[in-house]
């Protein structure tokens, strides 16, 4: 392999392995289905590998990427998705807020994520049903077929857990 190759290489591994975290959590804000994110992520990492020649080094390497990111979720949605109607204006706004968003607000989310999987069964369902699929409490304690203070107490307990396990995972990064 000849220098030029190799340098290229070694340059797009390191940035891209700092930076994949921060290119995953943008396209999970603009597509909250984890294997369609998956999917675009890797189409992502493919089309950037291929245009790596394009880059400018000394620009923005993160805002290079978020924009290949954001014509991979258009074009997925676009191919995937043709009967659903979205607008193409929206997603551009989107992805540019989700663009000036701060690295602190992006490893908040991270370690919320984590701390999500850390929790048992019971609780990520309870969670995933109140914040995710939206059911009220009333409704939840009906399909569970327990009292609406168990939900609250429950939901409590849990929002307290992960409110700790986040703030010790900042802590923890910052060391």
């Amino acid at each position: 392999m000849d220098s030029d190759l190799r340098k290229k290489n070694e340059f797009f591994a390191e940035m891209f392995s700092l930076n994949y975290r921060h290119i995953m959590s943008f396209i999970y804000t603009l597509v909250p289905n984890s294997s369609d994110a998956d999917d675009i992520m890797q189409e992502t990492a493919r089309v950037m590998w291929e245009k790596i020649d394009q880059f400018e080094v000394g620009t923005n390497f993160v805002s290079w990427a978020l924009s290949i990111a954001k014509y991979q979720v258009l074009s997925y949605r676009k191919k995937y998705h043709p009967k659903v109607p979205f607008n193409t204006r929206l997603i551009e706004t989107l992805s540019q807020e989700v663009q000036d968003v701060s690295p602190r607000n992006h490893m908040k989310l991270d370690a919320l994520r984590q701390c999500l999987q850390k929790l048992n069964q019971r609780d990520q369902k309870l969670i995933f049903y109140r914040f995710e699929k939206r059911f009220t409490a009333k409704l939840l304690a009906q399909q569970l077929g327990v009292a609406m203070n168990t939900i609250y107490r429950n939901e409590s307990r849990i929002l307290d857990m992960l409110l700790k396990c986040i703030q010790k995972s900042l802590k923890a990064a910052e060391l």
